[in-house]
C-alpha cells in the first residue's frame, strides 16, 4: 500500500513538472508574436513615407512639365527617372530614404489632418501644387481644390500666406536630385545622400526643411 502511494506521488511530481516546462514556451511565443507585429507594423510605416514622397516628386515633376519647361532642361527629367529606376531596385536605400523623410512627412501629415482632415496625404501634396499652379496661371482650365482661391489671402490650408511652401519645397528637392553634377558613376548614389542629408538638416537657418516648417504660420 506504501508503495503505491509513493508511486502515485512520484506520477504527481512528473506531472506537475512537465506542465510547467510548457509554460516558457507559450511565453516566447507570444514574445515572438509581438515582435514579428511591431517589424511588421514598422515596414508598414516605412512603405507608406516612401510612397508619400515618391508620389509626391513624381507629382512636382509633372507640374514643372506643365508650368516651367525652363526647369527640366538638359535631360533632367531622365535623370530623376534613372534615379528612381535606380533606387526601386534596392529595398534597403528606400528604407533609408523614408526614415530620412520622418520629420517632413510627419509635418506635413499633421498639417494635412488640421486643415484637410477629409483628404489624405498624397492628395493634399497634389492640391498645394495645383493651387501653385493656377497661381501661377489664374485662367487654368482645371478644378481647384477648396480653398484654393484663399491661398493668397488669408488661408494657409497649403501654406503660409503669400507662399506655397508644399510647392516649394518639393520644386527644391526635384533640384537636388536633377542638378547633381555628375562627375562620376556613382551619381544616383550621390542623389540618395544629398536627399537624405535636405530631409534632416535642421541645423542649417536656411536649409529647405527650416523653410517649410519655420516660415508655416498658421
Amino acid at each position: 500500500m506504501n508503495k503505491l502511494i509513493i508511486l502515485l506521488i512520484i506520477i504527481l511530481i512528473l506531472s506537475s513538472c512537465k506542465e510547467h516546462s510548457k509554460t516558457p514556451k507559450k511565453t516566447q511565443n507570444f514574445t515572438d508574436n509581438s515582435t514579428t507585429h511591431n517589424e511588421l507594423t514598422k515596414i508598414d510605416d516605412t512603405n507608406i513615407k516612401f510612397n508619400v514622397l515618391h508620389k509626391a516628386l513624381q507629382n512636382t515633376i509633372e507640374y514643372l512639365k506643365r508650368t516651367r519647361s525652363n526647369e527640366l532642361q538638359n535631360n533632367q527629367e531622365n535623370r530623376y527617372n534613372q534615379f528612381f529606376e535606380w533606387i526601386l531596385k534596392h529595398p534597403n536605400k528606400q528604407k533609408e530614404l523614408a526614415n530620412s523623410f520622418t520629420a517632413v512627412y510627419n509635418f506635413l501629415k499633421d498639417k494635412q489632418k488640421k486643415n484637410a482632415n477629409n483628404s489624405d496625404l498624397n492628395t493634399y501634396i497634389n492640391n498645394a501644387l495645383i493651387c501653385q499652379e493656377h497661381n501661377s496661371n489664374p485662367t487654368l482650365n482645371k478644378k481647384l481644390p477648396e480653398k484654393c482661391h484663399k491661398q493668397y489671402n488669408s488661408d494657409s490650408t497649403y501654406n503660409t500666406i503669400n507662399f506655397d511652401l508644399i510647392a516649394y519645397f518639393f520644386k527644391n528637392m526635384i533640384l537636388v536630385i536633377t542638378t547633381e553634377p555628375e562627375i562620376n558613376t556613382n551619381i544616383n548614389e550621390k542623389i540618395f545622400n544629398s536627399l537624405k542629408a535636405e530631409f534632416v538638416n535642421t541645423t542649417i537657418t536656411d536649409s529647405h526643411i527650416n523653410g517649410l516648417i519655420s516660415r508655416w504660420q498658421d
